[in-house]
């Protein structure tokens, strides 16, 4: 490497090349002595040759500067595909986050991958799964339009939240719940992280049975789609409280009762009114 004082620049005037560049005949080149012999200066001692003076930034220099390319490819269901451990797939999505993050957000982040990252990794793949599965009902509800009737998510009343799509559900006064339990976030039960999922419930759970497993997985996803859903549940419904603090009443009747037990007792007419406990379900029936 060199240093920069020891670079001169030679001018137009005293550069023979640009006799050439810029278009000399030979009748002019025969008798010129820049051509034949270089500037007068030349014969000197290095000492004596002209100093130019040359500001030179380092910093605007396109070759020094440091450019990043990175290549941008659409991020679909074959790259989950790849991964046999639910746990795994999330921890190489944070780890892909956290590239984001150091790279283009310029943000400074170490050590082990924190439990934050593996949640806004879970949410980046299920987004990824919806929308490869389910884009047009996605769009539908960005629109605010109703789903097709062919759609198998109509009847379930999805809505989004911060891009995620979640089951509308009958639980949506149910305060004290929460979130995950009053709606569910969807999954396509046909999916390569349904099977993660449930696989990794299944483990979990120290390899329960079916119903254990798809209801401890329910919990906050719902990866598989059955019964269409009906109205919202009152909140009197959902709220924990003693027994029949709250509750529906209903009537019967009129039915024939005996006044007595004895054989030839008197007939007489009589109504049933039953209370049920909204918080319990427990029964009272009065006569």
């Amino acid at each position: 490497m060199t240093r920069l004082n020891e670079w001169n620049h030679v001018s137009t005037q005293d550069n023979p090349a640009d006799l050439i560049s810029r278009g000399c005949g030979a009748d002019q080149i025969i008798n010129n002595d820049l051509w034949w012999e270089g500037p007068h200066w030349l014969a000197d001692n290095s000492e004596n040759w002209p100093k130019s003076k040359i500001n030179v930034n380092a910093g605007i220099i396109p070759e020094a500067k440091e450019k990043i390319t990175l290549l941008v490819e659409p991020v679909n269901e074959n790259l989950i595909k790849n991964y046999s451990s639910w746990n795994k797939l999330l921890r190489v999505f944070a780890y892909c986050l956290r590239f984001i993050k150091i790279r283009v957000k310029k943000l400074e982040v170490i050590g082990p991958i924190q439990l934050e990252e593996l949640r806004a990794a879970e949410i980046a793949v299920i987004k990824i799964t919806q929308s490869y599965y389910w884009s047009s009902e996605i769009n539908g509800l960005i629109n605010n339009s109703i789903l097709p009737n062919n759609s198998k998510l109509r009847n379930l009343q999805p809505f989004l939240e911060n891009g995620i799509m979640r089951v509308g559900g009958r639980l949506k006064n149910a305060l004290y719940l929460d979130q995950f339990q009053r709606s569910p976030i969807l999954i396509p039960q046909n999916s390569a992280i349904a099977n993660l999922i449930l696989q990794n419930e299944h483990e979990k759970l120290m390899h329960a049975g079916p119903q254990a497993m798809l209801a401890n997985t329910r919990l906050k996803l719902r990866p598989i789609i059955v019964e269409p859903i009906m109205g919202n549940l009152p909140a009197e419904r959902l709220e924990p409280c003693r027994a029949f603090k709250k509750c529906g009443v209903d009537f019967a009747g009129p039915i024939t009762i005996k006044t007595s037990l004895r054989k030839k007792a008197a007939v007489t007419k009589g109504y049933i009114c039953v209370f049920v406990c909204f918080s319990t379900r427990a029964v009272h029936i009065e006569l």
